[in-house]
């Protein structure tokens, strides 16, 4: 029995949504793999989280496209989950409803980003002195 092109295309459409569906699956299982309350994420939870290569993910940082690790030690870099995670809301959002290409996108939300931090208020910085006094 022959299928129409439509019935066709319908069947590799619905291969690619389970496709798609089975990476979101997994990359949520990464994700709740982080420890309750942990604010933080090493590059393979980056990467799980954002389905981005390690190498995009630095490429994208040294564009300033995608939030910036910081140090925790010498050898270790890591992220705000918070900010990465509202960078992934607010590109979507940029691609899907302002129909943005993704570059645009990531350029817009770090915009939107680094206006929100500097909205934030900093804590005054105590000499050893001042900390000894309280």
């Amino acid at each position: 029995m022959a299928h129409s092109p439509m019935a066709i295309e319908l069947k590799q459409a619905v291969t690619e949504a389970r496709s798609a569906l089975e990476e979101i699956k997994g990359a949520a299982k990464e994700f709740n793999r982080i420890p309750k309350g942990s604010r933080w994420a090493r590059i393979d939870a980056v990467i799980q989280i954002t389905g981005a290569s390690n190498s995009k993910i630095y490429d994208w940082v040294g564009k300033r496209l995608f939030p910036a690790p910081f140090k925790l030690g010498s050898r270790s870099n890591v992220w705000n989950l918070s900010e990465v995670q509202n960078w992934m809301v607010y590109v979507e959002e940029e691609v899907r409803f302002n129909s943005k290409e993704p570059e645009e996108a990531m350029k817009a939300v770090m915009g939107r980003l680094n206006k929100q931090a500097a909205k934030v208020p900093t804590l005054p910085t105590l000499t050893t002195s001042e900390l000894s006094r309280l």
